[in-house]
């Protein structure tokens, strides 16, 4: 975030472009990192233990990740037009 801050905020000084909108989307994708291994503690330490594998993460992570996108679209077709 805080070099989506730095760049947004340069980006906001050249011309028209919503910093508030952009770190809101960044926000929500970066939300959907589930399929990844380590994404988060609780992953990183289950994987280190054996207790799940890789592909039961991927299998899971997929899932979560193409709701999350398609909820992240919803989102932001109902409330660009408000924020801009």
């Amino acid at each position: 975030m805080p070099l989506a801050i730095t760049v947004g905020s340069t980006l906001v000084a050249q011309g028209e472009f919503s910093l508030i909108s952009a770190i809101m989307a960044i926000t929500v994708v970066v939300s959907c990192s589930m399929v990844l291994p380590i994404s988060t503690p609780p992953n990183a330490i289950a994987m280190s233990y054996g207790i799940i594998d890789t592909k039961d993460l991927a299998r899971s992570g997929l899932f979560v990740g193409t709701i999350g996108i398609v909820l992240a679209i919803l989102m932001f077709v109902a409330y660009w037009p408000l924020l801009n």
